[in-house]
């Protein structure tokens, strides 16, 4: 039972350290935390460990946060620095440096997250769980809207759905409570490196902000945000489908990036027998900032300087692209309708490979995206400068294969002062369009 402190500010007067000692997340599903934290500058230090037997659904500092019911008076936590070391060996748990889960109108500003996290199912610097409410909530009238300001995640994470920021993202809510969320993020960091666990098989998003966002009503607003950790992952066990991006691992709902740069470099080992790899349905996504694309993408000003590197003794199906992994569905447009916006794509992208026996559904690499099957694509202002290998076994262009604008096809119309430089093992080419459709290739 106790107290939800709703309308109450806590505020930490000294640091804590809690050492030795293992931590019991403030709040649950039943009795969430509904109150203000000022940290005051100060350092909480805390383990977690979840056990199998008798495993807490959330942890983190907080359980599970309970927002509030106005967008004009958010819960508050401030101004605090988490250094955390949490094991969770719960198998269906969600994990978050701040909190497991986290639902209604919250607002996060400088709030920094040191330390490592591992978990089986879903672990995050910041929030396991982002919902629009809880699950045994009545209708929400207005969307839900949780806001991370100025803060940073340094910790380590180690999980299938390991992110920097959050893991899971669903504004649809419960019990038709379908009203919506938005999940704004504004100058924050990820240093923090993610790796996939040992031994993980499936289920795998992986992003150095955001894992996959699961309903239609979110919206997505990252503003002045940088990632530094490198993903790595082994999938030499992994069954079924992957979807991993230098910033999200995608998924649905419309999403706005602006000036949001990745650094981090991607690296994928995959050591599965040939023979085993075809009794598979194993289909990878992999982006530069986002891994699968569904729904509206709008990007302005974005980098992608990560690398991106594959390294297998097989042929799986893959869709990698210096932007986007695949594109599914909706519109993804990078600098569209605006002439002062510029954006630039210059990595590598490498799969290094030593079998000789094809993919056996696709395996495509494009500069912007791998696999686009959405006719609603829209670049400008964007210069892209991108290192393909090998060629031979790769298809190019600024879409590996799709509709719209692969790099054999004629319908280039909407896109529109770009530069495109690839480079492989055999050639070196640069395109441009004049803006009216017209394209000319210059291979050296």
């Amino acid at each position: 039972g106790g107290s939800s402190f709703a309308g109450i500010t806590v505020v930490l007067t000294s640091d804590v350290d809690l050492v030795g000692e293992n931590w019991t997340p403030i709040g649950d599903e039943a009795h969430p935390f509904a109150g203000n934290f000022d940290g005051q500058e100060k350092q909480i230090t805390y383990s977690f460990t979840n056990e199998s037997e008798n495993a807490l659904k959330y942890g983190g500092l907080f359980g599970v946060l309970c927002g509030t019911d106005e967008l004009a008076n958010p819960q508050k936590i401030s101004n605090l620095t988490l250094n955390v070391t949490v094991v969770d060996n719960g198998g269906d748990s969600r994990m978050g440096g701040l909190s497991g889960k986290a639902y209604g109108n919250i607002l996060v500003e400088k709030v920094n997250v040191k330390g490592s996290l591992f978990s089986n199912k879903i672990a995050s610097g910041f929030f396991g769980d982002v919902k629009h409410t809880s699950e045994d909530a009545v209708k929400r009238e207005n969307k839900a809207h949780v806001e991370i300001h100025d803060s940073n995640n340094y910790a380590a994470i180690s999980a299938p759905k390991g992110v920097g920021f959050a893991a899971n993202i669903n504004g649809d809510g419960y019990a038709n409570n379908d009203t919506g969320l938005d999940f704004v993020l504004i100058g924050c960091e990820n240093h923090g490196d993610i790796t996939l666990p040992e031994g993980a098989t499936n289920d795998t998003v992986m992003g150095g902000f955001t894992g996959y966002f699961q309903g239609k009503n979110e919206i997505f607003t990252l503003t002045d945000c940088a990632n530094y950790g490198d993903i790595t992952i082994d999938i030499t066990a992994h069954i079924g489908k992957f979807s991993v991006g230098g910033i999200s691992g995608g998924g649905r709902g419309t999403h706005y990036y602006t000036n949001v740069v990745n650094e981090g470099t991607i690296t994928v080992k995959d050591n599965e027998s040939v023979e085993s790899v075809k009794t598979k349905n194993i289909v990878g996504e992999i982006g530069g900032l986002i891994g699968s694309a569904s729904g509206a993408k709008h990007l302005k000003h974005v980098e992608n300087n990560g690398d991106i590197l594959i390294t297998t003794i097989n042929q799986r199906d893959y869709g990698v692209g210096g932007l986007f992994g695949q594109g599914n569905s909706g519109t993804l447009e990078v600098d569209a309708n605006d002439a002062g916006a510029h954006s630039i794509v210059k990595c590598t992208i490498k799969i290094d490979s030593t079998s000789d026996v094809e993919a056996t559904n696709y395996r495509v690499v494009g500069a912007i995206t791998g696999y686009d099957a959405n006719a609603a694509t829209k670049i400008e202002n964007t210069d892209i400068t991108v290192t393909l290998s090998p060629k031979s076994e790769l298809n190019y262009g600024l879409a590996g294969q799709g509709n719209e604008f692969t790099h054999t096809d004629t319908k280039y119309d909407n896109i529109k002062n770009v530069s495109f430089k690839l480079t492989s093992d055999e050639y070196t080419s640069t395109v441009n369009w004049d803006g009216e459709g017209n394209v000319t290739v210059k291979v050296t």
